[in-house]
Parts: structure tokens; C-alpha cells; sequence
């Protein structure tokens, strides 16, 4: 009875702690091989159960987490040196099926190496694009007050804001820490009586270098603004100004007026900054001496400069903006009804203004966030085509290797070794392909720099980000291009294998078939694309505007000798009769003009409408070639007009509500200052094409210009423009003679669609190229599969042409499929995500869709022709000699 008591009891014992710890059975499974950890855990195990009976299950634990910790370093060391011996077959085959097929593994690594090197450039773009002012120390809690304004029902949104907003909002808000004014300005600095005309200087508060972080060689960030008439330099200025930047009590003449003193020295602003300077001035310098100044600091509803906030970091931005309504209303609401005005201020944040903001009068030109999503979507196309052409000639190949896996399963290979095989191969073609891609992308970096309009150096690619993604590129492809290969060929059967002709068992379900007709649904949509692209640009380039952009200088005038002297200077221009005509006004079709709020005779002053004003000389309409519809242009013969006459355009008149009746009618700035509507000019295009035409009104005061037009005959180009130089050295002998074509810089407004276009050219082109090697390659291998049924064709008195034809049918059946799914995929994006964004879109005819099916067609059928035709011309005796 004892003796089955105590069998009962150790059986219970047996039956609770028969079973090790968990955890460790598990590391001795995963680091031994199969055969070795069924004897060594066994051991263990029956061990572990003995010691739990006899000495409890404490110690028995101890006792096999003591043996595994002594037994670890071995079982890693033949772990390692296991796997070190199994990558060191894995390298071998690699290298081995290299050679052994040295076209196709060009054309995989090749493509491979393209497809990732366009991934690393993008990289780059991408990375640049979203670091914009995220070096500054308070980047995530810096924000930049817009201004929002309806006037008679137009909308406007406005990058600047009203000055006396932010000091308001610091004496009223908690959550505001700081702010910093500031606007931009151009100058003529002296130095020892050397004269260096300077653009992108910044007049600001002092606390402009305690929100912005800016890197000091000389000076103190919190002080160097204190005091009136103190200056800070980038690095560059100081060097080409002093040829030092060791300047700090160094004095400078600020157009003639304003002696200024160097107070600090700043590292060049970074390249991804959403607004760049070379100077920047203390205001109070200007406040000290300027009423002017003095009032639009003070002013509610008065745009000139750009107000930036630094936050707390547990700021609510929605029940800060909750609050502006109030304090407008409390200081100027009263104001702004007065004058039909609804203006509302808004919070941007300061890293999303590169990518985020279209608002007028930016401080410089930003990127657009939708240029990130198409490089990133481009990036994973070229990488998915570089993928399948792995995967299509892996499985294509598939022939070659079928009895070399039979083998394998036949001396005991299970179809986990196997698959861990072929992705390991393709991971090594993604190691050689990487290096190459590198290469390929240090050698290409200056033409890449050129399209994108980046600055990108070598030392780029040695950002640890890039490694990182390189290191990824590297695994994603393995695992992407190697996983389907790895499980078809692995799936073989070694009895089918031998037993039959491989080359005959077939699936029905063609893969290969499906993933080159996505290569090309891809690569036609990228063509498509590409095509309306740049169907947009040459239409907005050639449309007529309404002016006469050709031929036409345009001068910046920025000193005083000019001004004071024009009667003098127009006369000296009329000695050359290349010059035509001429004529001075405020801003010209492309670059900004004044906002204002226009008033008409008759309705009260809640009735107002915003516009566009442009300040303009009696020669302006002509010289530009501007149509008047109705009234007449201004004039000389009438000397009412130099008190003050107006021209409008169609829109304007139809904005006033008088039509083709407004000539003679009265519009002012203001109730008390109206003048007479003397004509309606014909619309044109002062702006970019992708806004409509808004209502303009152009000023006759002769006096009030920054720039001179000057129409010229298109011979002698260069010695008319040398004429206009000298005479104007004559005039302005401190300032530069600065210029520009107005044909040139009216289409620069495009240049972000031009960028966009010579991106999507180049990388559709190489997306289109690694497509080509793949189905190339493709061809290549039919061509020898068929090389039997060839010769026999012949043979029997097939013509070569019939064979061309039937060897090729396949491949352009497939690109027509193509064509099916990325014609009208390529018009619906461009159409509802790119066109749109135009006010003058361009129709997409049938004829450009027609074009990109021509083109991919043509581009099929030049890859495949070659290798088609080869196999087609081939002598059938050798062919049917082929095995």
C-alpha cells in the first residue's frame, strides 16, 4: 500500500514538473540544429525531471538555467560558425549563377541599381523638403500670424499681417512667450567710400535672434538689436563687404542716412529656411525718424511686414485663435465696418509653411506638399518595376534551376533551407545592386542638383539617414523581389522534376503575364502624366495674355538720380531708334502689385470692393500693347489728367456693377479722393495663369515708379541694352543697372511646374528604361524557348516576318492591356489632382492620350524588335540543331 502511495505520488511529480522552463527550451530549439536539440533537450529534460523529484523544483531550475548559461558560448560559436559556413555557400552560388548567366543578372542588378539609386536621390528631395526650419531650437512652438480679409465679397489671404497685433496679443495672451516684426527692404550701403548695392535686408524687432536660432560668430543674440541703427551680418556679407568677420563696432552707411554700427555675425542662414536674409536691421532705427513708420507699427488694418509668436510649448492654438476675434474687434472692428472690411488673423505653424502655404505675399517662393507624396509614390513605382523584373526573370529562369533543387530535396533539403536560399541570393544581388546605386548616385548628384534646384553635395550621402535607408532599400528588395522566386522554386516537385520535361509543366495561372502589363500600366501613366505636364506649361508659356511681353526690358529703379532726373533720362533714351517705346510704373504683369480698398461715387462706404492698383505713367498702355475697349487711354492732350485719371480693366467694371457704362464714372481710395474712370482696358493677364484675372485699376502718376520699361526692336539686342546701361551709369552712377526680359520673367512664374516636369521626365524615363531591360529580358528568354518551334516554322515555310509577328503578338498584347488601365487612370490623377489646381487648365484632347498609346506601343516594340527579330532571321538548321 506504501510502496503504490509513493508511485502515485511521483507520478503526480513526474506529470507537474516534467517540462522545463519555458523560455530557455526555447533559446536550445532555436540555436541548435534540429537533430541536436532533440538529443541534448531530451537529456535535459529527463534530468530536469529527476532533480524536480529528488531535490525540488527550485533547485532544479537553477540547475538548468546554470547548464544553459555554461553551454550557451559553445552552442553559439557552432551556431555562428554554421551560419558563417552557410553565407559563405549562399555567396558562392550567388556569384556562381552570375556568372554562369551573366545577361540576365545585368539586367537584374542593373535595374536593381537604377531603381535604387532614383530611391536615394528622392530620399534626399524628400528629406530636405520636410526639414525646413527645424533647426531653429523652438521650431514646434514658433508660429506666423496670417491675415484673412473679405472687401465687397473677395477673398484674401495674406502671409503678412497688421502690426499692432502681436504686441496686443503678448499683453493679453499667457500662452505668448515673444514675437518678432519684421519686413523686408533694399539698400545702398557705404563703406569707406566703397558702395555695395545689397538686397534681402531685414528691418526687425530686437527679439528677432531670440525666436529665430541663428549660429553667432561675433556678437551677443539677445542684445545685438537693442539699440537704434545696430546691424547684423550673414557670414557671406561680412566677407564680400569687409573681406572679415571680425567687424564687430564697424560702421556703415545705410543709403545715405542712416550710419550703422555692426553688431553681429552670423553663420549663413541654412538653405532650409522658408525665408533667407543677409542683413538684418534693428527697426527702431527707422521708428526713431519716421512717423510713417511710426503709424503702420500702430496700424490694425494696415499689411506690410511678417509677425512670427513664440509659444509656450502647452499652448492650446485653438482657444488662442478663439481669442483674436475679440481683441480685433476691441481695438479696430469699428474701422473695418466702417470701410466694408472682415478681417480675421490665423496661427500658422512655422514647419509647415514651406510645404503648406500658398498665401499672397510669401517671403519667398515655398515647395508644395504634393511634390512629396508624387516623388515618394515615383520612388516605389521605379523600385516595385526594378522588382518584378527580378521576380519575372527568376521565375522565367525557373527551368535552369529545377533540377538543381530537385537535387537538393533529393539529399534532404526541406523547402524552408531552400526558400532561406533564394532570398538570400537576392538579397546578395541587392548588396552588389546597392553599391552600384550608390555610384550611380554620387556621378549623377550635379544633374540631380540642376533638375530639383537643390544644393545636395557628396558629403549627403554619408548621412547616417541615408545609410539607414539604404540598409532598408536593401532588405525590402530582397524580401520583395526574392519571396515569390523563393517559394516557386522551392514548391517543386523532384519527381515531376526528373520524370518529365520541365519546361512543359506550366501554370495555368500565368504570373509573369500580370506583372509586366503592371510595368507598364505603370510606365504609361508616369508618360501620361509627363505629357499633360508639360501640355500645361507650354499653354500657359503661349497663351495670349492680353500684352505684349516680347521684347521688353524692364530696369528696377532704386536709387534717386532717376527719379529726380526722368524728363532728362526719357530724352536720352529717344537718341536710340532700336528703343520704340518706354514708360515707368509701380510693378509690371508678373511681380505683385498694391491690394487697396476702392470706393465709387453713389454708394455708401460699407459698399467697398478690394482691387488690385497699379501706379503707371501716360506711356504704359501703349508700350505694354494693352487693348482699350471703351473711353480712351491716358493722355497728354488733356490736362485734367495730371490731377489724378483711372483706367479698369472688363473685370473691374463688371466687380463695380457699371459694365461698359463706367467711363466717366468716380472711384477713389477713399470717399474724399475720387477721380474720374477715363477707360476699360481689355482683360490681361497680370498674374500667373493658375489665379483668374482679378479687377485692376491703373493709376496715372507719373511720379510713383519702381520700374521702367523700355520696348525695344529685336535687332541689335545686346548693343541697345549696353546703350541703356551706359546711360543709365550716367544717371544712377551708385547702383547697379539691374534688368530682366519681361517674356522670361513672366514664364519663371512656372518654374515650380517646370521642375515638376523635368523630375517626372527624368524618372519616368527611367522608370520606363528598367521596364524595357526587364522586357527585354523577357523577349530574350522566349525567344530561346522557342527556338526549336522557330526552326521548324521555317522549315515548313514560314516566312520571317511571320515570325516576328507571332513572337512579339504576346508581349504587345500585354501592353495594350496596359494602355486599357493606364490611359484613363493617367487623364483621371492629372485631371482631378493636378489640372484643377489651374484656373486656365489645358483640354485634354484625344489627341495627347492617343500620343502617350503611340509612344508606349513604339517603346514595346523597339525593345522586344530586336531580340524577335534575331530569333526570327536565325538559320532553322540551327535552330533545330538548338537543345
Amino acid at each position: 500500500m506504501a510502496l503504490q502511495t509513493r508511485y502515485s505520488m511521483t507520478k503526480k511529480i513526474r506529470t507537474e514538473y516534467q517540462k522545463p522552463p519555458g523560455f530557455a527550451g526555447w533559446v536550445f530549439r532555436k540555436l541548435l540544429c534540429e537533430k541536436e536539440s532533440r538529443f541534448l533537450t531530451g537529456d535535459y529534460e529527463e534530468i530536469f525531471s529527476e532533480l524536480t523529484i529528488e531535490k525540488g523544483i527550485v533547485k532544479a531550475q537553477i540547475w538548468y538555467w546554470t547548464h544553459l548559461f555554461f553551454t550557451l558560448p559553445h552552442i553559439l560559436r557552432r551556431s555562428l560558425f554554421r551560419s558563417g559556413a552557410m553565407i559563405k555557400n549562399y555567396i558562392k552560388i550567388t556569384f556562381r549563377n552570375i556568372k554562369r548567366q551573366k545577361g540576365y543578372s545585368f539586367i537584374n542588378i542593373s535595374g536593381l541599381a537604377i531603381g535604387m539609386a532614383c530611391c536615394i536621390l528622392i530620399l534626399l528631395f524628400i528629406q530636405d523638403e520636410l526639414s525646413y526650419d527645424r533647426y531653429h531650437k523652438n521650431a514646434e512652438n514658433i508660429y506666423r500670424i496670417t491675415y484673412n480679409e473679405i472687401i465687397g465679397g473677395v477673398y484674401a489671404e495674406f502671409a503678412l499681417s497688421p502690426f499692432a497685433f502681436a504686441p496686443a496679443m503678448k499683453a493679453e495672451l499667457p500662452e505668448v512667450i515673444s514675437y518678432v516684426r519684421f519686413f523686408r527692404r533694399t539698400g545702398l550701403f557705404t563703406i569707406a567710400e566703397k558702395k555695395f548695392e545689397e538686397r534681402n535686408i531685414l528691418l526687425a524687432d530686437s527679439t528677432f535672434f531670440e525666436i529665430f536660432s541663428h549660429e553667432f560668430i561675433e556678437g551677443v543674440p539677445e542684445t545685438c538689436l537693442d539699440q537704434p541703427r545696430s546691424i547684423v551680418l550673414t557670414e557671406e556679407s561680412a566677407f564680400r563687404l569687409f573681406g572679415s568677420v571680425e567687424i564687430i563696432g564697424r560702421t556703415m552707411i545705410l543709403n545715405e542716412a542712416d550710419e550703422l554700427t555692426v553688431t553681429g555675425v552670423i553663420r549663413n542662414v541654412p538653405r532650409n529656411s522658408h525665408f533667407r536674409f543677409n542683413y538684418v536691421v534693428s527697426s527702431s532705427t527707422i521708428l526713431s525718424k519716421s512717423e510713417r513708420f511710426r503709424q503702420l507699427f500702430q496700424a490694425w488694418l494696415s499689411v506690410f511686414g511678417w509677425s512670427y509668436l513664440l509659444l509656450d510649448s502647452k499652448a492650446d492654438i485653438n482657444e488662442i485663435e478663439s481669442k483674436f476675434e475679440d481683441i480685433f474687434e476691441r481695438n479696430s472692428g469699428s474701422v473695418a465696418r466702417q470701410y466694408g472690411i472682415e478681417a480675421h488673423m490665423a496661427l500658422q505653424k512655422m514647419t509647415d509653411i514651406h510645404l503648406r502655404s500658398k498665401l499672397q505675399d510669401e517671403k519667398d517662393i515655398n515647395s508644395d506638399i504634393a511634390y512629396i507624396y508624387i516623388f515618394s509614390a515615383i520612388a516605389v513605382f521605379i523600385l516595385g518595376i526594378a522588382c518584378i523584373n527580378f521576380i519575372n526573370l527568376s521565375t522565367a529562369r525557373s527551368v535552369n534551376r529545377a533540377r538543381e533543387v530537385g537535387l537538393r530535396k533529393v539529399f534532404g533539403a526541406v523547402k524552408k533551407s531552400l526558400i532561406r536560399q533564394f532570398i538570400a541570393e537576392s538579397t546578395g544581388l541587392a548588396i552588389i545592386a546597392l553599391v552600384i546605386a550608390i555610384i550611380i548616385a554620387a556621378l549623377v548628384l550635379p544633374i540631380f542638383n540642376d533638375i530639383s534646384g537643390k544644393f545636395f553635395s557628396l558629403a549627403a550621402l554619408n548621412r547616417p539617414s541615408v545609410w539607414l535607408g539604404a540598409v532598408s532599400l536593401v532588405v525590402l528588395t530582397g524580401l520583395i523581389a526574392g519571396s515569390y522566386p523563393a517559394f516557386y522554386l522551392s514548391g517543386f516537385d523532384p519527381v515531376r522534376v526528373f520524370r518529365s520535361k520541365f519546361s512543359n509543366i506550366r501554370n495555368r495561372f500565368n504570373f509573369r503575364n500580370i506583372l509586366v502589363t503592371l510595368q507598364f500600366v505603370i510606365s504609361i501613366v508616369l508618360i501620361t502624366s509627363t505629357l499633360i505636364i508639360i501640355e500645361q506649361i507650354e499653354f500657359m508659356k503661349n497663351k495670349n495674355l492680353g500684352f505684349d511681353k516680347e521684347q521688353v526690358v524692364v530696369a528696377r529703379v532704386r536709387g534717386t538720380g532717376i527719379r529726380q532726373n526722368l524728363a532728362s533720362f526719357k530724352n536720352e533714351l529717344r537718341q536710340r531708334p532700336d528703343i520704340i517705346q518706354f514708360s515707368c510704373s509701380e510693378s509690371v504683369p508678373g511681380r505683385s502689385n498694391s491690394v487697396l480698398t476702392i470706393f465709387q461715387e453713389g454708394r455708401s462706404e460699407n459698399e467697398s470692393h478690394s482691387m488690385d492698383i497699379m501706379s503707371a505713367d501716360f506711356d504704359f498702355v501703349e508700350t505694354m500693347g494693352i487693348e482699350i475697349l471703351y473711353g480712351r487711354d491716358f493722355s497728354r492732350d488733356f490736362t485734367s489728367d495730371t490731377s489724378g485719371v483711372y483706367l479698369i480693366n472688363e473685370t473691374a467694371a463688371k466687380k463695380l456693377g457699371w459694365g461698359n457704362e463706367a467711363v466717366g464714372k468716380l472711384i477713389g481710395v477713399s470717399q474724399e479722393l475720387m477721380n474720374k474712370v477715363v477707360g476699360i482696358v481689355k482683360d490681361f493677364h497680370f498674374k500667373s495663369l493658375k489665379t483668374k484675372i482679378e479687377p485692376l485699376v491703373i493709376i496715372l502718376d507719373p511720379q510713383h515708379f519702381n520700374y521702367i520699361s523700355i520696348k525695344m526692336r529685336t535687332d541689335n539686342v545686346s548693343e541697345t541694352i549696353s546703350f541703356i546701361e551706359n546711360k543709365w551709369k550716367e544717371f544712377e552712377s551708385d547702383r547697379s543697372f539691374n534688368y530682366f526680359f519681361l517674356d522670361e520673367d513672366f514664364d519663371s512664374l512656372y518654374r515650380s511646374e517646370e521642375k515638376l516636369e523635368k523630375i517626372l521626365t527624368s524618372f519616368a524615363a527611367i522608370a520606363i528604361f528598367i521596364a524595357c531591360l526587364g522586357l527585354f529580358g523577357l523577349a530574350s528568354f522566349t525567344a530561346e524557348q522557342r527556338t526549336k518551334e522557330i526552326g521548324i516554322r521555317k522549315t515548313l515555310g514560314a516566312a520571317a516576318s511571320n515570325v516576328f509577328l507571332i513572337l512579339s503578338a504576346d508581349f504587345t498584347k500585354w501592353v495594350m492591356i496596359a494602355n486599357c488601365a493606364a490611359l484613363p487612370a493617367g487623364y483621371y490623377l492629372m485631371k482631378n489632382y493636378w489640372i484643377q489646381s489651374f484656373a486656365y487648365p489645358v483640354n485634354i484632347g484625344i489627341g495627347l492620350i492617343f500620343e502617350a498609346f503611340v509612344l508606349s506601343i513604339l517603346i514595346a516594340a523597339l525593345t522586344v524588335g530586336f531580340q524577335t527579330l534575331k530569333a526570327a532571321s536565325a538559320n532553322p538548321v540551327e535552330s533545330l540543331r538548338h537543345e
